[in-house]
């Protein structure tokens, strides 16, 4: 039997190595303190179309390649607050139910992302909630259930946007869990 688990997902690092998955070249990028500022959601989506149009082939440009990276790396630099803000409250509520259970981080790398890019063709990359993240693995699923009323309240750090229950409608695979879309500081995060 597979063991639930609450999972938070969102986004951190500053700086990526990419190898481009049409072949073009290796491309080491920093996110810029100046840059990030002017991050908008239009310019964020259009880095994600320009990446799944540069990994197909249709464009060879290693120029646009190494700014549409940049803008990525920019838009995973914005969630870390955000994802700091989550882990101390599912950590937070974990602890209020007296569970003895570790929250750990984990982080998708750039090319996993762009994989994802590639695999939903219509998902824009403002709206990926899951590049990053963090999780406990709970022992029982009123463990999880407990944990999620908590994290669903209303809370000035946080707004509940959507909730996908895996435990209710286990997925094929047999994974159980519940992910909670949240709003933390302006960014979305998965828990």
């Amino acid at each position: 039997m597979l063991t639930p688990w609450l999972e938070i997902g969102t986004l951190t690092s500053s700086s990526a190595e990419v190898v481009n998955p049409a072949g073009l070249a290796v491309v080491r990028c920093h996110a810029h303190g100046d840059a990030m500022s002017d991050l908008t959601t239009s310019r964020v989506n259009r880095a994600g179309q320009r990446i799944r149009r540069i990994a197909r082939g249709q464009v060879t440009d290693s120029e646009r390649l190494a700014a549409a990276i940049d803008t990525l790396v920019g838009f995973r630099a914005l969630h870390a607050i955000s994802l700091q803000t989550a882990t101390r409250g599912l950590r937070s509520a974990v602890t209020s139910e007296r569970l003895p259970v570790q929250v750990s981080q984990r982080l998708k790398r750039v090319s996993t992302i762009i994989d994802k890019l590639l695999r939903e063709p219509t998902l824009p990359l403002s709206r990926m909630q899951d590049i990053g993240g963090c999780r406990a693995i709970l022992p029982t699923i009123p463990d999880i259930r407990a944990v999620q009323e908590r994290l669903a309240r209303p809370s000035r750090a946080r707004e509940l946007v959507a909730v996908s229950d895996y435990i209710e409608d286990p997925r094929d695979s047999g994974y159980r869990g519940v992910h909670l879309i949240m709003l933390y500081r302006g960014r979305i995060v998965e828990i």
